[in-house]
């Protein structure tokens, strides 16, 4: 694969790690890894995911960006949500 895009996954995924292994065995050298995490479930902060991507280049990492979502007419959650381009190495 060339590019894998886990957008708001890690946080839920019963196993993180073994998701990120997954990602890393279908993923060809030079390919590009998108994450987008809240850091709402499994993972700690963004220390810890930086520290599961150690054999990879980070192209790009934006914290603290907003991700809204509306319930309805009168709800809305507010997350602020890790951003991350990776290529693999």
């Amino acid at each position: 694969m060339a590019m894998v895009a886990a957008i708001h996954l890690l946080d839920v995924a019963p196993d993180p790690m073994r998701v990120l292994q997954e990602v890393s065995r279908i993923l060809q050298p030079e390919g590009l890894l998108a994450v987008a995490i809240p850091y709402a479930g499994n993972f700690t902060g963004p220390a810890q995911l930086l520290a599961a991507l150690s054999d990879y280049e980070i192209l790009a990492s934006e914290e603290w960006m907003p991700w809204i979502v509306p319930v309805n007419d009168r709800l809305v959650y507010e997350y602020q949500t890790h951003l991350l381009l990776a290529r693999k190495r």
